[in-house]
């Protein structure tokens, strides 16, 4: 076995080793395995939303889309959801924490099974599944990319190998172990690129030499050059849009140990946005300029690793796989605590213990990982589905900013809402020309709004449990406008 291969296999036992190392708190309870105790600091919740982000559509989805269609083909992506880091923590941080607190809350779904229904909470996690599955598989395609180019690895080994290291390091260590795990791959990850770039920047006399000579006709280095307003709309939008509806974001808000915290960990994720545009830029720059003529812009990033770096392009590929994976080792634990806390206990097994819940969400992410290898080996494009796991859901914005503030909304409003939303936009998307006329986004985004306030309107109010539950979000001052109103709101 080569060196390279040496070293990748290296950095798999590592991650499995961190994740065992944090097993044995892990299995104490669903909070500890899926909360890591309701104790991350700010950094640890940081590195858990970037990372969540700067896998395969940062490292491999923005750099092969902008090699060859210009800087803003790819860098849109990347502002995006930094610019949803900082909604989050204006709206929904100090909100949901303060809700996760009073409630015991454990997934973001537990809210609407709450302030809806349990019929609601299935509705969503169908679709929630479909959502993370396709977000899995294209950390999948990029981590096989990556190992059949630098290693050899054929391509449907890479998909499952790499499914399976996530599978075991996720289901022993929990999110504590997986976001350690996120943090080393982190910084790893960070440093590489930012060598590489400095190396770059060195063999090709500086950017300011690179960009006056080096680059290819026609290629366009502006953040806005050869994109009209609409085209960046709709770029930048559903990778905003998807904070509200993000998972796993919410579930690393409720793990925060006070709101302080919850608050301060979402700026500091948009900081370190920052960096990641900024040297994802030069980045670019450096690939398009020192590594011209290849045949897959996906490859750009390792290409031109191998070609700077060649005594340390191991180590950061490995980074950059293990990237890749702690993307989807959210989308793993976050499936698994929708379905064991949301699905399985309240609709199948009302009396499981807390153990019994552990293990069938252990259970869960066999078949998660199975799914998500599958769609893998069936798709194209990395940064089409990173878009389409984010425009899926984010249709489904209006059901929870109504579910939030407007207390006339209903159960039947909801997954009406949802499913509207949901199904318009697959059946746009799908007929060819309508989404020449109108993004299926907006088409998705339009119904849903509708749905929800027209059913909502046609049936019966919520009760008093049902919107108390969401006090706690609404109001600074919950428990004494609990105690003093005995009516539910018109």
């Amino acid at each position: 076995m080569s060196l390279d291969g040496i070293i990748v296999i290296a950095f798999c036992v590592l991650m499995i080793a961190i994740g065992y190392f944090y097993s044995k708190r892990a299995q104490k309870s669903t909070e500890d395995f899926y909360l890591a105790g309701r104790k991350n600091t700010a950094l640890m919740i940081a590195a858990g939303n970037v990372m969540g982000w700067v896998g395969s559509g940062t490292l491999i989805g923005a750099y092969g889309n902008s090699y060859f269609g210009g800087l803003s083909a790819g860098i849109w992506y990347i502002i995006g959801f930094g610019c949803s880091f900082i909604l989050f923590a204006v709206v929904f941080a100090a909100r949901s924490k303060r809700l996760g607190d009073a409630r015991g809350t454990t997934t973001f779904v537990e809210i609407w099974r709450n302030r809806f229904s349990p019929k609601f909470s299935a509705v969503w996690a169908v679709f929630q599944t479909i959502q993370d599955c396709a977000y899995c598989a294209g950390q999948v395609i990029a981590i096989a990319l990556i190992l059949d180019m630098f290693v050899g690895v054929p391509y449907q080994f890479g998909c499952f190998g790499a499914a399976f290291v996530i599978l075991i390091y996720v289901s022993m260590g929990g999110m504590e172990g997986s976001l350690k795990n996120t943090l080393l791959q982190m910084g790893l990850t960070f440093i590489g690129i930012v060598i590489a770039v400095i190396v770059g920047f060195r063999a090709g006399g500086g950017l300011t030499n690179m960009l006056d000579n080096q680059l290819p006709v026609g290629w366009e280095p502006g953040v806005f050059a050869g994109q009209s307003v609409g085209s960046i709309i709709k770029l930048w939008v559903p990778v905003v849009l998807v904070a509200v509806t993000y998972n796993a974001e919410y579930m690393r808000t409720f793990a925060a140990k006070d709101r302080k915290t919850a608050v301060a960990g979402g700026w500091l994720s948009a900081a370190i946005t920052v960096f990641v545009v900024i040297f994802t830029a030069c980045g670019i720059i450096v690939c398009v300029t020192q590594a011209p003529g290849l045949e897959s812009g996906d490859y750009a990033l390792i290409y031109m690793l191998k070609k700077l770096l060649p005594w340390g392009a191991p180590f950061f590929v490995a980074a950059i796989l293990s990237a890749c994976m702690s993307t989807c080792s959210e989308a793993y634990l976050g499936n698994s605590a929708i379905f064991s806390q949301d699905v399985y206990k309240p609709l199948l097994r009302p009396n499981a213990s807390d153990q019994e819940c552990l293990k069938v969400g252990r259970i869960y992410m066999v078949f998660f990982a199975i799914l998500s290898c599958l769609i893998a080996l069936q798709s194209g494009s990395v940064l089409d589905l990173m878009y389409f796991a984010c425009e899926m859901l984010s249709v489904c914005v209006p059901v929870f900013i109504c579910g939030f503030w407007w207390n006339r909304t209903t159960t039947q409003g909801g997954i009406a809402g949802v499913i509207g939303g949901c199904l318009s936009y697959f059946a746009w998307s799908f007929i060819p020309g309508l989404n020449d006329i109108i993004a299926a986004l907006y088409v998705g985004l339009i119904v849903s709004a509708i749905v929800v306030v027209a059913v909502s309107l046609a049936t019966p109010a919520p009760t008093k449990e049902q919107l108390d539950y969401i006090r706690p979000f609404q109001r600074e001052d919950w428990e004494k406008f609990e105690t003093e109103k005995t009516s539910v709101d018109p």
